[in-house]
């Protein structure tokens, strides 16, 4: 633990894995998010559910837990994509342990961001801002997501739409977790993203990640060179991700998602331990664990359902909802995490406890 921090407040959609991760570094916790699940709850001094991280949702409650609290600093989760204002509240309070506001508000700038790569040479997809003639082949994609949600194919010309077009490039979806601090990049890992089927809506959403053992040494070098001219261009700090395209032993960039991601959970908590290092501008002086294999997938919901009272979880299972909640059909019902050294056994593993789960622990409404 940071002998200069105590009181940590974690910000984000779902805030159970960091409030976890710093609990067992030894920080008393504070939590604010839109869940609320029970594994949060069990590890965290205080907490408050809101509705969302919009700036007059988040700012009255901050102030509540302000007013009981000294809070030392602030880590961000997912969910400020739409929601930049609320970061430059919270920096304006407190330290902020991740990228400032204005940073993650620049990578925001889509426009901006492929100006960039191109200007690097990092290959990327073709990327139009207005509608182009012919739609077979493309993407739609907001400009402020995240998690693949509002993500579709273009069938038709679209007006007033806020986002931009893509072209889709067939490949493994996939993501680099890497460490920054000043003028510094170091990988920490690379992973296979899975996306679900359950929402029409939504055929791109995030559905998890599996650790990728196997990857051309090459191309490792290759984004870590592309990762270290971004870094010093944006003043990344801390942990980030870079979500590209794998495919033909080609890499197409798509984005960096500037905050902690979902992959972070692969890995000891010794990770986010050096991520506060990092974003104070100090060089990581500990040992944490990059070799981690493993997977963590989200279990949507393909109907609406309703969480069974006294329930015994299965140890695999994350971000628990409380008894009686009502999970609408497409939404995350919970999680799962499974570490294991094989791939294919680790998918084998996922279904088995999937199926499962899905009927013990839920009603059909």
């Amino acid at each position: 633990m940071c002998g200069c921090l105590e009181v940590v407040l974690v910000v984000a959609r779902s805030g159970r894995m960091l409030a976890q991760k710093l609990n067992a570094l030894g920080y008393r916790v504070l939590v604010i998010d839109c869940y609320a699940d029970l594994d949060m709850q069990a590890v965290v001094w205080d907490w408050r559910q809101v509705d969302s991280l919009s700036l007059d949702v988040v700012r009255p409650v901050f102030l509540q837990l302000a007013g009981r609290y000294s809070i030392d600093a602030v880590v961000y989760g997912s969910g400020f994509e739409g929601e930049v204002e609320t970061l430059h509240f919270l920096q304006q309070q407190c330290v902020l342990l991740g990228n400032t506001a204005t940073v993650f508000q620049s990578l925001q700038d889509k426009t901006q961001f492929f100006k960039t790569l191109k200007s690097l040479n990092i290959p990327h997809p073709e990327v139009r801002f207005d509608s182009p003639l012919k739609m077979d082949g493309w993407l739609l994609k907001p400009y402020a997501s995240e998690g693949g949600v509002g993500i579709r194919r273009a069938v038709s010309a679209t007006s007033g739409y806020s986002g931009y077009w893509q072209r889709y490039v067939s490949g493994y979806a996939m993501s680099a977790l890497f460490l920054a601090w000043p003028d510094q990049v170091e990988i920490i890992g690379l992973h296979r993203q899975w996306v679900s089927s359950v929402n029409n809506d939504n055929p791109f959403l995030f559905a998890g990640v599996v650790a990728e053992s196997a990857f051309p040494v090459a191309l490792i070098r290759q984004v870590l060179v592309w990762l270290t001219q971004l870094t010093q261009l944006y003043g990344l700090r801390g942990l980030n991700s870079l979500d590209f395209i794998y495919a033909n032993n080609t890499i197409w960039v798509l984005e960096i998602n500037a905050r902690l991601s979902a992959s972070v959970q692969l890995y000891e908590e010794k990770i986010v331990a050096a991520h506060i290092m990092a974003c104070l501008a100090k060089k990581p002086q500990i040992s944490y664990n990059k070799r981690l294999f493993g997977a963590y997938k989200i279990v949507y919901a393909e109907c609406l359902r309703r969480v069974r009272n006294n329930l015994i979880w299965p140890d695999e299972v994350r971000d628990r909802p409380p008894p009686g909640s009502l999970i609408q059909p497409g939404e995350p019902m919970c999680s799962l995490v499974v570490l294991n050294d094989n791939t294919k056994s680790i998918k084998q593993q996922l279904a088995v406890i999937e199926r499962q789960l899905i009927d013990y622990m839920t009603d059909r409404c």
